[in-house]
């Protein structure tokens, strides 16, 4: 359930770790901009939320299949 998560949160991580020591990526930047408070630095707050749903739907229908 985690795992979309975390890999959606890492990118948001990567991101403002490589723009705080110099590096600039304008695509970047304005494909991630897209979400919400990114201007505050919680950007990655909705997608990540949103990855945790699917990913829980994703368990859930493993577990109907499996049982």
């Amino acid at each position: 359930m985690y795992r979309l998560s975390v890999v959606v949160t890492s990118i948001y991580a990567l991101y403002q770790v490589s723009t705080s020591i110099g590096y600039k990526f304008d695509f970047l930047t304005h494909l991630l901009g897209v979400a919400q408070f990114f201007e505050h630095g919680l950007g990655w707050a909705l997608p990540a939320f949103i990855a945790t749903l699917i990913g829980f739907g994703i368990d859930k229908f493993k577990q109907l299949v499996i049982d």
